[in-house]
């Protein structure tokens, strides 16, 4: 409002200057004559023009200047420092320059203690490690089964004949194979017992049958079948356990 004041006074000024220049100078005189004006008549016209005119200029230049005032004199607006960032949390955003308390600046909290591993007492050994010194006990080498045969109640029809397999090692046995060749192919084998029998040619192979119990260890384990179509030169040819001879009888 000071600003637009000055302005009018200093307009008001410059028409004050020029309202009386209308009277002044030449001009028709009561007897109509018109009298020669004066070079000095328009002085004080000129004089109130540039008064009026520098008062409007600086009128404008003290407008300008307080418009367009320096900024650091202006007052600023109130604006929150940043939030400076902590190691494991914020500062207070609203007050300037703080600096982050030690509860920021810890990543987080603890997390739950962990029991360090029990160790056992002196003298006593960790449930699933061997004693030092001592190693498990490895299983025992296989030992290699032996057989042998016998042939019993000759008749002018056949004979009867058992096979005997032997097991001379510290762990039982299951699983064993004897194959029996026999002198001509029109002689055959029936009724087994205590084993499964199967064909080819004039050689028989024998297995344990489903009721038949492994070979324990230091004993034996048996079988028998009949042998029809006797002649002579009727014993079998051939005899072996697992493609190992077997026993002479």
């Amino acid at each position: 409002m000071a600003v637009l004041d000055t302005v009018l006074d200093a307009a008001a000024a410059v028409r004050n200057l020029f309202a009386p220049a209308a009277g002044r100078g030449g001009g028709a005189g009561p007897d109509g004559d018109r009298s020669p004006r004066s070079p000095f008549g328009r002085w004080p016209i000129g004089v109130g023009f540039v008064a009026g005119a520098a008062a409007v200029l600086g009128a404008l230049v003290l407008l300008i200047a307080l418009v367009l005032r320096t900024p650091e004199r202006v007052t600023p607006l109130h604006v929150a420092p940043p939030a400076e960032q902590g190691v494991g949390g914020t500062a207070d955003p609203g007050t300037p320059g703080s600096e982050a308390s030690p509860a920021a600046v810890r990543t987080g909290q603890p997390g739950p203690e962990v029991a360090p591993p029990a160790v056992p007492p002196a003298g006593t050994q960790a449930p699933g490690v061997p004693a030092s010194g001592t190693t498990p006990d490895a299983p025992p080498p296989a030992v290699p089964l032996t057989a042998s045969y016998t042939i019993e109640d000759p008749t002018l029809l056949g004979y009867r004949m058992t096979v005997t397999v032997d097991n001379p090692g510290r762990a039982p046995v299951d699983r064993w194979t004897v194959t029996i060749t026999l002198p001509r192919a029109p002689m055959g084998v029936r009724d087994v017992t205590g084993a499964e029998a199967t064909q080819a040619g004039t050689t028989w192979t024998f297995v344990p049958a489903a009721d038949t119990g492994p070979a324990p260890a230091g004993g034996s384990v048996s079988f028998q079948f009949r042998v029809d179509g006797v002649g002579l030169d009727s014993a079998p040819t051939a005899c072996t356990i697992d493609t190992r001879p077997c026993a002479t009888p």
